[in-house]
C-alpha cells in the first residue's frame, strides 16, 4: 500500500484509522502489513466497496446506475418502469446516489456523474460510457432504448 508521507505520519499518530483504495484485484490482505515512512502498517479489515455495500441485501444500486447511464435524463416514473421498484423507492435510492456523488440532477432528471461511471466501470461490470464516447458503446440493458 502507497501512503504519502503526510498520511503514514498520520496513521502513525492516530489520527487516520481508515484509508480507502480502488483495485481490480485486492492486494492487501486482513492481518498484512506494509512498510511506509512513518513505520510499518498493518491492514486490519479489508472491506467491500461503496456499491457491494449498498447492493448486500437487494442488489440496485448498480442496475439503477446502468439504467441511467443508458438513458440519462429520465423521470423516475420512466425509470421505474424497467426497474423492479416503485417510483418512491427510486427516489429515495437516487438520493442515496446522489449523496455519494455517483449521480448528478439534470433540469428534467439525472445521469451519471464522472464519479458514477468510474464506479459502474469496474472490471466486473458493464463499461459505463463517459460524455466523449459514442453511443455504440452503451451498454444494452433490457427496456432501454437506442437514440
Amino acid at each position: 500500500m502507497i501512503l504519502t508521507d503526510r498520511i503514514a505520519h498520520a496513521v502513525a499518530a492516530g489520527d487516520v484509522t481508515v484509508t480507502y483504495r480502488r483495485w481490480k484485484h485486492p492486494r492487501v490482505h486482513a492481518g498484512s502489513t506494509s512498510r511506509t515512512v512513518a513505520g510499518i502498517v498493518r491492514i486490519d479489515a479489508i472491506e467491500p466497496s461503496l456499491l457491494d455495500r449498498l447492493d448486500a441485501r437487494t442488489p440496485w444500486a448498480r442496475m439503477t446506475l446502468a439504467r441511467i447511464c443508458a438513458e440519462p435524463g429520465l423521470t423516475a416514473a420512466v425509470l421505474t418502469s424497467t426497474l423492479p421498484f416503485d417510483t418512491g423507492t427510486l427516489k429515495n435510492r437516487i438520493r442515496t446516489l446522489k449523496e455519494h456523488g455517483l449521480i448528478r440532477s439534470l433540469p428534467v432528471d439525472d445521469e451519471l456523474s464522472a464519479h458514477g461511471c468510474t464506479y459502474l466501470s469496474t472490471p466486473s461490470q458493464m463499461r459505463c460510457p463517459c460524455p466523449n464516447e459514442s453511443q455504440s458503446q452503451r451498454p444494452s440493458l433490457p427496456g432501454a432504448s437506442t437514440k
